[in-house]
């Protein structure tokens, strides 16, 4: 499995699979980045949300 971690600003973008997939960070405010995701219509796309259990390693908690 592949890996690689950037730095991105709003308004760049990363491009995978030979441009089959491109994620564009749209917006950020605190934590919280608004990105937009553009693939071909056979890529599947799954948002993970992070464990509640790995955001209080961080300091932060859930709202509910």
């Amino acid at each position: 499995m592949s890996s690689l971690k950037l730095d991105v600003r709003v308004g760049e973008s990363v491009s995978f699979e030979s441009g089959r997939i491109t994620v564009t960070v749209m917006d950020k405010s605190g934590k919280l980045a608004r990105l937009s995701i553009n693939a071909n219509d056979d890529v599947k796309i799954e948002h993970i949300k992070a464990k509640a259990s790995s955001l209080a390693r961080n300091g932060l908690t859930v709202a509910r």
